[in-house]
């Protein structure tokens, strides 16, 4: 990282343009902030940014970006701060960073009981929170880092799920400019649930990685939570057993979430003991309508009781899911399929614990270190159900073979897969190596310690080697990203209309690329790369 100088005078200068807006307070130069402010969880900024703004109303964002477009500066926006694809990283000595953490309500829309309007800063936690009692739940489904995530960090960064929960957004533009979009565009006290007049601006802003602008608000679909739970896990003797799982189950989007463990994490699992696989046989009929469903339900029992218990899972993947609906029918009907295709396939019953922690306490952020404080360095990718066919057996041999390969002193590879139904896959092996850690890490996970390293820059710069070299292979087996950032390949990938579009809305939206510069890889109309 480099502590280069800000540019003659800068500070200076952005701090006397504060004090006429009588903003200066929102200035921050603490070095530690500022070092604090130039890595995510796995990459290092090449700069550290020279200052941050730290606005606490939407009012005073659109004053900030006016003065930071005065200034000419470049302008990085952090939410959370645990992007790992370089989303908010300085690309200059003239970079500040936006920091959106302060922003945190919560409030109703005007005559609509189910939708809701989250600022910037509001975390995932914060939100359940505040509809504790109520029966409702967003309409989105969080991620596991959702006791420091923001809502509108993983809109802009995108998720894997389905995103049409996201009604309307509100963003700032570099100029200061205050846009708005779905059925808020034209009538703040319309019902945000309607996206149909007119091009729908709103998912513009889903997956842009703050190239557009600055998320200031967001209106989020609220649903009930559901009144049926079951849960279901299993052992696997290969990864590639998890797609098969996923097509058989053929659950709606939604009604499930399952996961995919690598044999690593599936060792201090136990088999389901018989008088467990009993009750989940139990369960399964009382929740049976209709004479062909609870027929088939006697005979799961049947089975079950004749079977004694499950054998030993050994060093096998591991599945662990939880259904849920309103319907109990459907929830039953899911784990009754899960239960005969796991016994057709011979494979081990597992304990459900994982499963309902998972459930019952969804939110983590120690996942971001290794189980002794090993650095973590995933890459994602979401893929076509019907087209993944040897796709996970394929990326867990890649993910060996780059750890094998590799100098890199203790590196490991680590293997999740994710289905919430529907039609896609969402595979992430991980890279594990012990390194130092930056400060992120330690306010993230405050009881981080690891021994002294020589050779961190070089062990680091390795890994993201491996890292690129594991994307590119997972582009090649079709598939497809979020969080972007400054990581992942899309512009490279878009036929030209396409990238010609997105070219031209950066650059009416933010003439002369001065929000989250180089994001996406989008280029200049001309074609030339930005400055």
């Amino acid at each position: 990282m480099t502590v280069a100088a800000a540019p003659d005078k800068m500070l200076d200068r952005l701090r006397g343009l504060l004090e006429e807006y009588d903003l200066a307070e929102r200035l921050v130069v603490d070095p530690d902030t500022l070092t604090l402010f130039s890595s995510d969880l796995v990459l290092p900024g090449a700069y550290r940014p020279f200052a941050a703004l730290r606005p606490t109303s939407v009012e005073e964002v659109q004053t900030l970006a006016l003065v930071c477009r005065r200034l000419e500066l470049s302008v990085e926006i952090r939410g959370a701060g645990l992007s790992y694809s370089g989303g908010y990283l300085a690309q200059g000595p003239d970079s500040v960073v936006l920091d959106l953490s302060v922003l945190r309500s919560i409030s109703a829309h005007v005559g609509s009981s189910n939708v809701v309007c989250v600022e910037a800063g509001v975390t995932w936690q914060a939100l359940d929170e505040s509809l504790a009692g109520s029966g409702m739940r967003p309409c989105l489904q969080a991620p596991i880092s959702g006791s420091r995530s923001t809502i509108a960090a993983s809109i802009r960064q995108g998720m894997p799920s389905d995103m049409t929960g996201v009604c309307a957004l509100e963003i700032v533009t570099a100029e200061g400019e205050l846009l708005r979009t779905g059925a808020l565009a034209t009538d703040m006290n319309f019902s945000p649930l309607w996206r149909g007049q007119g091009p729908d601006l709103t998912g513009l802003f889903i997956g842009d990685c703050g190239a557009f602008g600055i998320l200031t608000r967001a209106w989020i679909k609220l649903e009930k939570i559901p009144r049926h739970r079951a849960f279901f896990a299993c052992a696997l003797p290969r990864p590639e057993d998890f797609r098969e799982f996923v097509v058989e189950l053929a659950a709606p989007p939604g009604t499930l979430r399952a996961y995919c463990f690598d044999p690593g994490r599936g060792r201090s699992l136990r088999s389901q003991p018989w008088r467990e696989s009993m009750s989940v046989a139990l369960r399964i009929l009382a929740g049976q309508r209709g004479f062909r469903s609870r027929l088939r339900g006697v005979s799961d029992l049947v089975l079950t009781a004749l079977s004694r218990g499950a054998g030993d899972p050994g060093d096998s993947w591991t599945v662990h899911v939880c259904f849920e609906s309103d319907s109990p029918e459907l929830v039953f009907e899911l784990l009754g399929r899960a239960s005969r295709f796991a016994r057709g396939q011979g494979w081990a019953a597992l304990t459900t614990t994982v499963a309902e922690a998972m459930a019952t306490r969804p939110y983590s952020v120690r996942g971001v270190l290794g189980q002794h404080y090993e650095r973590w360095a995933p890459v994602s990718a979401v893929f076509d159900l019907s087209r993944a066919d040897g796709v996970l057996s394929r990326a867990a041999e890649a993910l060996e073979d780059s750890c094998r390969s590799s100098d890199v002193p203790g590196l490991q590879g680590s293997f999740l897969a994710l289905s919430t139904g529907g039609d896609h896959l969402v595979v992430e092996p991980m890279f594990l190596w012990p390194s130092a850690l930056y400060p992120l890490h330690k306010e993230v996970v405050p009881k981080a310690e690891v021994d002294p390293c020589d050779d961190a820059a070089r062990r680091d710069s390795a890994v993201q080697t491996l890292r690129a070299e594991l994307a590119k292979e997972l582009d090649q087996l079709g598939g497809q990203h979020v969080q972007l950032g400054r990581f992942y390949e899309y512009a490279g990938r878009l036929a030209t209309p396409q990238l010609a579009l997105l070219e031209a809305l950066k650059e009416h939206l933010d003439p002369g690329e001065r929000i989250a510069k180089g994001t996406l890889g989008i280029r200049t109309p001309d074609g030339s790369p930005k400055p």
